[in-house]
């Protein structure tokens, strides 16, 4: 039986240092907070749309059958 070589080393998996690897995640990490508050809010936002959507569509409603039971 053939016994396995050296386990590979950070750089022959990921092909760059282990320093600009955590350059990298230092800058990108700290965005992802940001970017989930975002993304919460935008579909807060979009929910209120939906529903003022809604009510804008009753309101016309009831404003069509008020007119016309005016006349």
């Amino acid at each position: 039986m053939a016994r396995p070589g050296p386990a590979p080393n950070f750089r022959e998996i990921f092909g760059m240092d282990l320093e600009t690897t955590a350059l990298i995640l230092g800058v990108v990490l700290p965005l992802y907070p940001a970017l989930f508050a975002i993304y919460e809010k935008i579909g807060k936002y979009e929910v209120i749309c939906a529903e003022f959507t809604a009510l804008l569509k009753e309101h016309e409603k009831m404003k069509e059958t008020k007119s016309w039971n005016r006349n």
